[in-house]
């Protein structure tokens, strides 16, 4: 069973790496939350903070020009939005809980976005694929070595 993306990126430089691996992700569904947040960016005060986001708020943010360093990022129905966000400890939390996406980079350069609806999936590889990438391979049950969804 595929669980999601392992992208590894090198030398992507400033960009909107983060857009252009969830442009195919319909945003209007979710909410967003961004977390554990090391990203430096072009402008001062111009990009990504930590916090939730509505569509419209997380794609503006997301389509600037940015190095995400360490990030967590997960999407939620939006007609959650407002409802308690649940803490996410790995994929078995994960699984059991109402988020549906969880993008996690690492060093700058390694992504893992993990998602539960085969079609969304199939969307985010196929943006991954138009990325400039040193590896990009499905994360299966037999291959995924994460053991907690933190970056850091």
């Amino acid at each position: 069973m595929n669980r999601g993306i392992f992208m590894l990126t090198n030398n992507y430089g400033y960009g909107t790496i983060l857009y252009d691996i969830l442009k195919e992700v319909n945003f209007d569904r979710y909410f967003w939350v961004v977390d554990s947040l090391f990203l430096i960016d072009n402008k001062l005060n111009d990009s990504l903070v930590e916090g939730v986001y509505l569509p419209k708020e997380f794609q503006a943010a997301i389509i600037k020009a940015h190095i995400p360093l360490f990030i967590r990022i997960r999407a939620y129905p939006l007609e959650l939005y407002g409802l308690k966000i649940e803490e996410m400890e790995d994929y078995k939390c994960f699984m059991n809980s109402r988020c549906e996406i969880v993008l996690l980079c690492s060093d700058g350069g390694y992504y893992e976005i993990y998602v539960k609806d085969d079609d969304v999936l199939s969307k985010i590889k196929q943006s991954c694929l138009g990325i400039k990438h040193d590896r990009l391979e499905f994360i299966t049950d037999k291959n995924d070595g994460r053991i907690n969804f933190d970056p850091i």
